[in-house]
């Protein structure tokens, strides 16, 4: 069962609270020893407690089954609760994070005729945005437009961002999700590519940006997809293509990222998980095993 479940969350078909292990994300203070053995610990208590226990309910005057099934049972929450509330958190300094929230109609967000509207929006909440802010966070894919990233340092909304920082914000850096587009050689082409009208090969990402007032833009692209929205298996793309749901944002088979190096800023390293990402432990863990000290997570929901 847990090579099973290892399997699904590796492969093209995934949704993590299928998982065992995942039910427990409201008693977190019961299951702290998933530092050491990830969710596919909770998985085998899972499995072993129910097992134990049906058999000492099926034995109901073996004293020793009833032992058994509650030590299994009980022992790991005791563990737990050691680590719970032993843990002191180390004196690492702090940082003062925004959140930019547009509270944008989701169904006037991708309606024709609003990007400009949105936009201004958008800036203008991000010049409201306090002036010791260190980090301005906003959601994922919020801005109304996808960006090419060859030119991405130089397109109109990031000036103006940058303008705003100069003016308002100078120590801050905005922590944004957007679409962007890379091009290949037709050489280089991946799995997930897709052509143009010209010919060209190019993949759209769900994306998060890193802006300050510097000329350095660092770039996250979104490693964990959702199934029927941002991915389809690109063994059954061209068949069930017709059957990709649009519900807004980034649609379609999107090309896929990796945790990637930090976004660093004032010294600080941050990781910039993008909503789905983050139902993933060994995959979110790699942001602060790449260096992040702290983790800002983009999402629409």
């Amino acid at each position: 069962w847990i090579a099973t479940e290892f399997w699904y969350t590796t492969g093209d078909f995934s949704w993590p609270w299928l998982l065992l292990g995942n039910g427990f994300s409201h008693e977190v203070w019961a299951v702290q020893w998933y530092e050491y053995t990830g969710i596919f610990g909770g998985t085998l208590w899972v499995l072993l407690s129910n097992i134990l226990l049906y058999e000492a309910w099926r034995r109901r005057r073996d004293a020793k089954a009833w032992t058994w099934a509650g030590a299994v049972v009980l022992l790991p929450i005791l563990v737990s609760l050691g680590i719970f509330w032993s843990y002191e958190a180390p004196d690492e300094g702090s940082v003062t994070v925004s959140v930019v929230q547009p509270n944008i109609d989701c169904y006037d967000k991708f309606a024709a005729g609003t990007e400009q509207m949105q936009e201004r929006l958008l800036l203008s909440m991000i010049e409201e945005a306090p002036a010791g802010s260190d980090f301005i966070v906003l959601p994922e894919t919020v801005w109304p437009y996808a960006y090419d990233e060859r030119y991405l340092p130089q397109a109109p909304v990031v000036t103006k961002i940058r303008e705003i920082l100069r003016e308002k914000s100078s120590g801050a850096m905005i922590v944004t999700g957007a679409e962007t587009i890379v091009y290949y050689p037709p050489e280089e082409q991946t799995e997930t590519a897709r052509q143009n009208e010209r010919g060209a090969f190019y993949d759209k990402f769900n994306s998060t940006l890193g802006i300050d007032t510097t000329a350095c833009l660092p770039i996250h692209h979104k490693g964990r997809l959702v199934i029927g929205v941002e991915s389809t298996p690109t063994w059954i793309f061209k068949a069930l293509k017709f059957l990709v749901i649009d519900l807004g944002g980034t649609v379609g088979q999107l090309g896929v990222g990796e945790p990637g190096p930090a976004f660093v800023h004032n010294g600080v390293s941050v990781g910039t998980p993008i909503c789905y990402e983050g139902l993933y432990g060994n995959f979110y863990g790699g942001f602060v095993r790449e260096g992040a000290r702290a983790l800002l997570i983009s999402s629409n929901d």
